[in-house]
């Protein structure tokens, strides 16, 4: 979950960073009105993604600078797949998630953006032993950004949180992260940040990585977001009718989500890592200028639990390849 936030944080416009994607994964810097054509609307794009523990999209929604306070709920559903890799039975997964975002502008250079979220996953094994049961989050972060002349500026993010399985501990699951970078508006519609990243991992060591997330309007009403970090991926928005209310999305990426599992049979504390590569296709629809609709369809290709023991992976399983389907609301006030 915690690369997802910096997707929703990270991406860079010109003298400040307002509350996007990055997805993630960014709005305009300056003070501007109602954007009158797509390359201006890249600027007031409100990417409310949901931070997945199994898949994540950046959405677009067209807020105006002014809406501080943004609130998204999203819920998905994967289809039952077979477990593989050693594993007995099948399995299929719900997942819901609530986010809000709180955004202030310290000044004309200056914003701080505060953000705390929850996400429950239901774990639905049929057939076989459960290996962990359902799983909830949740977390806090603080962004902050300050931008400089000539297109260049900085950014700061911090973040804490916990996960567990229902016969975990949150307080094993404690996790964070940390990321520092410049980021660069290069005043051809391509806008980048990137830094040094450091997040933990649970029964595993810490990890230094590479943030880098661009954003792209490389034509009319078409748009291209790249990140890499925790999670990689890159997703393709289109403009369908050129009036900010309609947004088609494509991704495709690879996603990590760790959390505290119960005590193995010998007692010793366990962290399960959950990857995915997932290509999703949705379509997004402003039902009034604060509110927006939007429906997804997804096919995983792969899915696999890693389960960690004192810094060393004891044991995987691997799923099957399966499709999913979510629905997700966001509002700005």
């Amino acid at each position: 979950m915690l690369n997802s936030i910096l997707r929703k944080f990270s991406r860079p416009r010109s003298r400040t960073l307002s509350l996007t994607c990055l997805i993630a994964s960014a709005t305009s810097l300056s003070a501007q009105t109602t954007p009158t054509s797509a390359t201006d609307a890249v600027g007031y794009r409100e990417q409310i993604a949901p931070s997945a523990g199994t898949i994540t999209v950046p959405n677009t929604a067209v807020v105006p600078e002014n809406n501080n306070l943004k609130l998204s709920a999203m819920f998905e559903h994967d289809f039952k797949a077979d477990l593989k890799s050693g594993a007995a039975g099948n399995l299929n997964v719900n997942q819901f998630e609530l986010r809000g975002d709180y955004a202030l502008n310290l000044s004309a250079k200056d914003r701080l953006i505060v953000g705390a979220e929850y996400m429950y996953l239901n774990f639905e094994f049929n057939g076989g032993p459960a290996p962990f049961g359902n799983v909830q989050q949740v977390g806090a972060n603080v962004y902050y950004t300050h931008g400089f002349d000539g297109g260049w500026g900085m950014f700061g993010f911090l973040y804490g949180g916990s996960a567990a399985e229902s016969s975990g501990s949150m307080n094993h699951g404690g996790q964070g992260g940390v990321a520092v970078g410049p980021t660069w508006d290069t005043g051809k519609n391509l806008t980048l940040a990137f830094g040094p990243m450091y997040f933990s991992r649970i029964e595993d060591h810490g990890a230094v990585t590479l943030m880098l997330n661009m954003d792209w309007a490389f034509a009319p009403q078409w748009n291209l977001y790249l990140y890499t970090g925790i999670s990689s991926g890159a997703t393709v928005t289109y403009d369908l009718f050129n009036d900010h209310k309609t947004i088609v999305d494509a991704s495709l990426m690879y996603d990590s989500f760790w959390f505290a599992a119960r005590d193995n049979p010998a007692g010793a504390r366990q962290g399960v890592n959950q990857t995915d590569m997932t290509l999703k296709v949705g379509i997004r629809q402003a039902l009034t200028p604060a509110v927006f609709l939007r429906g997804y369809a997804a096919a995983i290709f792969e899915r696999e639990y890693q389960f960690h023991v004192d810094d060393h992976s004891t044991n995987s399983f691997k799923v099957d390849p399966t499709l999913g389907v979510g629905v997700e609301i966001g509002l700005a006030f």
